[in-house]
């Protein structure tokens, strides 16, 4: 009896949000550069929970430097190729962080794709990216946002809340000392370790966010 109804809502759905119409249950969709979704059920138990990080990631490995170095922390960020190979492995240790971008221009812009789990038109398991963001300023303090896609009102997300991770990044000290014009690559592998942890930590605190 409902049956045209959800339909309808599905199809509208799917011409409002880029990449969906082609989508089926199952697949990722790229839907644009900040954004991902895929149809993935969100219940776990807790041993499923208890998974390592290397083990969710599935066939990813850990990149190597110039040296045959898998650089993983910032203490090992030595030049510009160590940080775009910690760039990556930052994605590949942590269960959550889609991908880390890094510049190497003359201002400090770090920015980490965090996965968060919800429900698209409410009843619909999916994966949505939200796209955090430091930058230097000319004051030679930080701007920071976090955000999810622009039809994110689509969705009821489960982990997520941008006021709280926008705080943590403001308030880490390792990020407002680190993130200044010409800031090393030491210093800007720092933000992005710092980022990646605050991040984690409110969207593990935000667990039953949306619910």
């Amino acid at each position: 009896m409902h049956k045209p109804f959800i339909s309808g809502a599905l199809v509208l759905a799917f011409g409002l949000v880029p990449g969906l119409a082609a989508a089926q249950i199952g697949v990722d969709v790229d839907v644009d550069a900040s954004a991902q979704v895929d149809t993935r059920a969100y219940g776990r138990d807790d041993d499923d929970s208890m998974q390592s990080d290397a083990e969710t990631k599935g066939e990813l490995r850990l990149q190597m430097n110039g040296s045959g170095i898998e650089v993983t922390s910032a203490a090992q960020v030595k030049s510009d190729a160590d940080l775009d190979v910690l760039s990556v492995n930052l994605a590949v240790q942590h269960q959550g962080v889609a991908d880390v971008e890094i510049s190497t221009g003359e201002s400090v812009s770090v920015t980490v794709q965090y996965e968060h789990e919800g429900r698209f038109l409410g009843f619909i398991p999916v994966t949505v990216r939200s796209t955090n963001r430091v930058e230097s300023v000319a004051d030679a303090g930080v701007r920071v946002s976090s955000r999810l896609p622009w039809w994110s009102f689509l969705l009821r997300v489960r982990n997520y809340d941008s006021s709280e991770i926008e705080f943590r990044l403001s308030e880490n000290a390792s990020i407002t000392a680190n993130a200044h014009a010409e800031a090393s690559v030491a210093s800007r592998a720092e933000v992005a370790e710092a980022m990646v942890a605050e991040i984690r930590a409110s969207t593990e605190a935000n667990a039953s966010v949306g619910e």
